[in-house]
């Protein structure tokens, strides 16, 4: 876990610090301000794969703390100090703003427009993993894992950001900051209203007409005015201020064209009619004012979103908001924990994934994909990463202190680390994947895959018949066809083993020895596929209709007689049984055999019985045609079926499958759709000093249909 690293975090529960008392002025000395800095709830970082909680009841807290801009540790940045005191699980400050700083008066100015969020800087002094299977109580709420469950902290510092680690956080900048009372008023929502006087001095003052307060907003957003002013404008006009008063309703839209003596059936008509207009006009505006909305924000201000629709603003004023932050912020640092980097590719935990996965041999496509390209940029000078440079990196990143030279101290602070284990696992993982993509698996070329919601055993349906289309009579009547179903069952268990990288491996520095383990994971998994299909085959099981898989006398897909062994002759003679199968309506399956599944011993000759043109007999026979080369049997060899660990091997035993793209035989499981190992990594026992990574694997395999192979003996 991350010991002393700095996390900036903020309140999770949608509180807000407010600026309470100011002078009537932007220039006065101080803006005093309190609120709610953390509410006790889920933060998250970059270089953590899981959420975190931050336990107040282990902050340390000093009388006065740094109230920064964007966590940038400058002296320009500061812009004041608050006192910090926890209550009742949530962590509060008070203190000042001091205006006179040109950032101080950034953040005052735009908090008319943009309300900023509040995060947290706090050192990590002790952290816990939460499993998935345990839950807290911290802070007064308990918190279901997994989860980083932060023990003991030091309060550092309290920023101003523009986006903190909860988008629900916000710092709001009063609006007597700024203005006197006007002919203006803003809501709680920052939604301006105007008194009658100032809604028609604006109509006049720019030919707008008889229009609502929406389009006098827009034309002024479109002019680069403002209601202030505006408000001014009125004010240098008349001389004084006058009492804002609220704003009208709109008017039912009436047509005033109606003929005159009109019944009451038929005003209410006209009324509801230009009420329906008007409703609907209203909908289609404020839907496209949405739309609009979250089109300026895009991806990038996700956090403005709901606060720009729920607060009025139009299209227009969202924009300069975010025009407004954009100018703002492009010249600030970017925090990386407590690194903040100014310039070039940022060293962080996911440059450190993508140089130690490319160092491995990675695909450079997959580590861009999983890590961006702005990590494998920055890992262009970190390849051949040793494990003690990571080790090392690791621990400054998450601000470890670690001996200069490197020993069991430096091995407790690499493995207590967040970035490190979940680093190793991370590439463990690829590494474990594309080895396990590249072997070759045979189960997976003559199995289908099903996916299972869980480890009980599950019944598989599959349609075998449909009845025939039949002609359709004179009157155009289409007649139903029947379904005909039948079942078989799988079943998925969890395979697994784990490894631990000891304290010697860090000694030896023997990052290659991690990597050649989870190489041989994916190995393992993918041999694992094949060892369930291959026993399964081997013991010609039971199917659920009480007959064996390969039976002659009801399956009718086993090749009996003196002479089965793997020639032309055998196979011409299996492939007539195979298409001799029917369904449970009696008419031919009419699906042909794709594969010739054989030992290893026999793949030689079946490559020459599928390939050859022609045949060649004895000193007095003469070419002929191999008409077995015509049927584009592909050749499918596997030493599984001759081992001797295995119940039912065979030397002489050969099959003719079919594809399972057309019928399903044998089926794969695999857990909710995961056809893949996991590797994760987990803490030791006490009695071993080390790192845990484990493999685990949810599948099994089943047969399903027995019309799709036939089997002969091979007997000669």
């Amino acid at each position: 876990m991350p010991s002393g690293n700095i996390i900036n975090a903020a309140s999770a529960i949608g509180k807000f610090i407010q600026c309470v008392e100011a002078a009537a002025q932007t220039t006065s000395d101080l803006a005093k301000c309190d609120g709610v800095a953390y509410s006790g709830g889920e933060i998250r970082q970059w270089w953590s794969r899981l959420k975190m909680i931050v336990d107040l009841g282990g902050m340390e807290i000093t009388p006065q703390t740094p109230l920064l801009l964007n966590h940038d540790n400058s002296p320009e940045s500061k812009l004041g100090d608050v006192a910090a005191a926890i209550r009742e699980g949530q962590l509060f400050v008070s203190g000042g703003i001091a205006s006179k700083s040109e950032e101080a008066r950034h953040v005052i100015e735009m908090g008319r427009e943009y309300n900023w969020q509040l995060s947290v800087g706090a050192e990590i002094l002790a952290a816990e993993e939460v499993e998935a299977d345990d839950s807290r109580t911290i802070n007064g709420r308990e918190f279901q894992g997994p989860f980083i469950h932060i023990k003991k902290t030091r309060l550092r510092e309290v920023s101003v950001v523009a986006v903190g680690a909860d988008p629900e956080t916000s710092l709001q900048i009063a609006a007597s900051l700024i203005i006197p009372k006007t002919h203006a008023n803003q809501t709680s929502k920052g939604v301006y209203t105007m008194d009658k006087k100032l809604r028609e001095f604006i109509q006049a003052k720019y030919n707008l007409g008889n229009c609502d307060e929406a389009a006098i907003l827009a034309h002024l957003a479109k002019i680069g005015s403002s209601v202030n002013d505006e408000t001014a404008a009125l004010q240098a006009k008349d001389g004084k201020p006058d009492i804002p008063q609220k704003p009208v309703p709109p008017k039912q839209n009436v047509d005033a064209s109606a003929p005159a003596g009109m019944t009451d059936e038929q005003l209410n008509a006209k009324v509801s009619e230009a009420t329906q207009k008007y409703i609907e006009a209203r909908a289609k505006a404020e839907a496209d004012r949405v739309e609009g909305i979250r089109a300026a924000c895009g991806t990038e201000f996700p956090d403005i979103v709901e606060d720009a629709i729920a607060a009025g603003y139009s299209v227009d004023d969202t924009k300069r908001i975010i025009a407004a932050i954009k100018k703002q912020t492009k010249n600030m640092p970017v925090a990386s924990g407590n690194i903040i980097i100014h310039n070039g590719p940022q060293i962080n935990a996911k440059s450190l994934e993508a140089a130690l996965a490319l160092t491995y041999g990675i695909g450079e496509d997959v580590v861009v994909k999983d890590c961006g390209d702005k990590a494998v940029e920055a890992a262009a000078k970190l390849r051949g990463i040793s494990l003690k440079s990571l080790a090392d990196l690791c621990c400054r990143m998450e601000n470890k202190p670690t001996p200069v030279v490197f020993g069991d101290d430096t091995i407790r602070a690499a493995f207590s680390t967040v970035s490190l284990p979940g680093i190793l696992s991370n590439v463990a993982n690829k590494r474990a994947l594309q080895n396990f993509s590249a072997q070759p698996v045979i189960a997976t070329r003559l199995c289908t895959w099903g996916d299972l919601n869980d480890f009980k055993e599950s019944d598989r349906y599959r349609i075998t018949a449909m009845g025939k289309m039949q002609k359709i009579a004179q009157d155009g009547e289409i007649k139903h066809a029947g379904f005909a179903e039948e079942s078989a069952k799988n079943q998925i268990d969890t395979y697994g083993t784990q490894v631990t990288i000891t304290r010697q491996m860090f000694y030896n520095d023997d990052l290659g020895m991690l990597m050649k383990i989870a190489s041989n994971f994916g190995t393992l998994a993918a041999k694992l596929l094949d060892q369930l299909f291959f026993s399964r085959l081997l013991a010609n099981p039971a199917m659920t209709d009480g007959y064996a898989l390969f039976e002659a006398a009801h399956h009718k897909n086993c090749l009996t007689g003196t002479d089965t062994a793997l020639s032309a002759a055998a196979i011409k003679a299996g492939r007539s049984l195979y298409l001799k199968q029917t369904d449970k309506n009696g008419d031919p399956i009419n699906i042909l055999p794709k594969y010739l599944v054989c030992p290893s011993d026999l793949d030689a000759l079946a490559a020459e019985l599928v390939q050859s043109l022609q045949l060649t007999g004895g000193a007095t026979a003469g070419p002929a045609l191999n008409i077995v080369s015509r049927w584009g049997l592909e050749v499918v060899s596997s030493p599984y079926l001759q081992n001797a660990n295995y119940t039912g091997h065979s030397a002489t035993g050969w099959y003719l499958w079919g594809d399972p793209n057309q019928i399903d035989t044998f089926e794969l499981g695999c857990l909710q759709g995961k056809r893949t190992p996991t590797i994760e990594h987990s803490s030791t026992d006490f009695d071993y000093l080390g790192m845990n990574f484990r493999t685990y694997f949810d599948t099994g395999c089943r047969e399903q249909e027995h019309r799709g192979i036939v089997f002969s003996k091979g007997v000669i």
